[in-house]
């Protein structure tokens, strides 16, 4: 190998390079350590991240709710939306039921619905006080009878 000019270290170099690239091709060709071994056992676990921030609010509700049947509610919540007594002294309740998420209640039998009506009737003549009942019947439910 002569190093002695310019021309001279570029004619001298190429053939080891080339050389050299060729030896890492044919090694890393070679390069086989057989097949994967089983996976090991799962690390620990990190430690939670922060609460990311809040996201936008969503779009306002259509303000309907889905009813649902019956036999998948967890618990009735009753409300009574108005009382009204007629000149017959017949009291007539509309109201309404719900589950816990606030959706209306859909096939319950008439005749499992019930509720009473009642005042404290003031004690008289000595006699204590007393609740008497303004229901008396049962009626079918959105008849109004």
């Amino acid at each position: 190998m002569n190093f002695t000019g310019a021309r001279g270290i570029t004619r001298s170099r190429v053939p080891l390079i080339a050389l050299l690239a060729l030896s890492a091709a044919i090694g890393m060709a070679g390069c086989d350590d057989g097949d994967n071994g089983s996976q090991g056992p799962k690390g620990p676990s990190g430690p939670t991240g922060p609460t990311g921030p809040t996201g936008p609010t969503g779009p306002g509700g259509t303000g309907t709710t889905v009813p649902i049947a019956s036999d998948q509610y967890v618990s009735i919540i009753p409300a009574i939306s108005k009382v009204t007594v007629p000149a017959d002294g017949k009291p007539v309740v509309e109201f309404t039921l719900v589950d816990e998420l606030d959706r209306p209640l859909t096939g319950l039998a008439p005749g499992n619905i019930r509720f009473v009506i009642t005042r404290l009737k003031a004690a008289t003549g000595g006699k204590s006080s007393e609740w008497q009942a303004y229901t008396r019947t049962t009626a079918q439910a959105g008849t109004g009878s």
